[in-house]
């Protein structure tokens, strides 16, 4: 190699080394006192390409120096290195993960047997249940192919309140069966990856690629098994505060209840049905014979509400279509109103001040009121529901 081509590779070795510093691979110590060694670090292997291409010019000729591939291993503390550009880093350790492990016997029926994903059972560190998720074929959600994916999942992750965050720093790992050592997969910068309720599951979709897995000089996989395994390192957690969740139905159903009133004698301005339940809620329906605030002796009102609103929290809401009908008892020409409408504990009542006029009501030929009884029809359909986050 010549002096202006290896001055190349050098000036091209400096620059990698400051844009890709190699990662101690060590788990992380809970002890603050602890003093890292000097990191011993020697470049034990450099490949080099050099495609030469005379280019002949005025001026003379000269080679052109094109450098298509660097691939640099380093020894770090005992660790062997592989240094990467998509912000992953592959390293070989000696010793076994300090938490889970997942031997799989026979890792080709899994394919055969339309097994696309598996999670393991359930393994505790940094006082939270975890697992780690499978896809010997790659995470066809992800559109992986010809790699193995594999994730590191929050188990149980309903069971935390809204807003709870878990920061944490883990390494997936893979035995080579040939050398009893393991390859250790994990962010090239250690970055805190966020599980939350909303987020249980981060890890690799490309964790390695089928071809070099299935290789028998590599061995991972050694008479049809292999072993997976995992250490998790809490960081840190924290509470981002309260939140709300919207659920709308996409199958709506409309739920009918049919009331009568009678108002041969009116002890109140507002009379209200029996309690009702429809679509987990319980209603009830309020007739103000006489009208109601501006339209007091001129229109009855008539509204839909929430039997007890108490039971309903501050920030709980139910979005509703609502149908009020007084029926017609002679002709069946009924007379009603129609509205969409959000109930809560601090507007609980729905409905119109101006529903029908007295005149009207009161007429014997109407058929709204006969023998001093009206019955009276509310037709519910729940179209979304708001709830705090749990």
């Amino acid at each position: 190699m010549n002096d202006d081509i290896q001055t190349e590779l050098n000036s091209l070795e400096r620059e990698r080394d400051k844009k890709s510093p190699a990662m101690d691979s060590r788990p992380l110590t809970d002890d603050s006192t602890a003093t890292a060694s000097p990191r011993r670090r020697r470049t034990i292997d450099v490949k080099v390409q050099i495609d030469h291409n005379d280019v002949s010019r005025r001026s003379g000729a000269h080679h052109e120096r094109v450098l298509t591939s660097i691939t640099r291993y380093l020894l770090v503390d005992n660790f062997m290195v592989m240094d990467n550009q998509d912000g992953i880093s592959r390293s070989v350790v000696d010793v076994p993960p300090a938490h889970y492990v997942v031997k799989v016997q026979l890792f080709s029926l899994l394919t055969k047997n339309s097994i696309e994903r598996y999670e393991s059972g359930n393994f505790e560190a940094g006082g939270y249940k975890w697992k780690l998720v499978l896809y010997p074929n790659g995470n066809k959600s992800k559109n992986v192919k010809d790699h193995i994916s594999l994730y590191l999942a929050l188990d149980e992750a309903s069971s935390l309140h809204h807003g709870w965050e878990i920061y944490v720093n883990f390494r997936l790992f893979l035995h080579d069966q040939n050398n009893d050592n393991y390859l250790v997969v994990q962010d090239s910068v250690r970055k805190e990856r966020r599980f939350h309720k909303m987020k249980v599951e981060w890890g690799f979709d490309q964790f390695i690629p089928l071809k070099d897995f299935n290789l028998a000089s590599k061995g991972y996989l050694v008479d049809d098994a292999c072993a997976f395994g995992a250490e998790v390192f809490v960081c840190r957690e924290r509470s981002t505060g309260k939140g709300e969740c919207l659920v709308m139905m996409k199958e709506a159903i409309a739920y009918k209840h049919l009331c009568e009133f009678d108002l041969s004698t009116l002890d109140s301005e507002c009379l209200d049905s029996k309690p009702f339940n429809a679509g987990n809620y319980t209603w009830k329906i309020k007739l103000y014979p006489k009208g109601k605030s501006a339209e007091l002796g001129s229109s009855l009102s008539l509204y839909l509400a929430l039997a007890d609103p108490s039971t309903l929290s501050p920030s709980s809401k139910i979005y509703a279509q609502i149908i009020l009908r007084i029926l017609d008892q002679k002709q069946a020409k009924h007379h009603f109103g129609k509205g969409n409408y959000w109930f809560s504990a601090s507007s609980h009542e729905n409905g119109a001040s101006r529903f029908l006029l007295i005149s009207i009501f009161t007429n014997q030929n109407s058929g709204y009121l006969v023998k001093d009884t009206c019955l009276v029809e509310a037709e519910i359909t729940i179209l979304g529901v708001v709830d705090a986050l749990a």
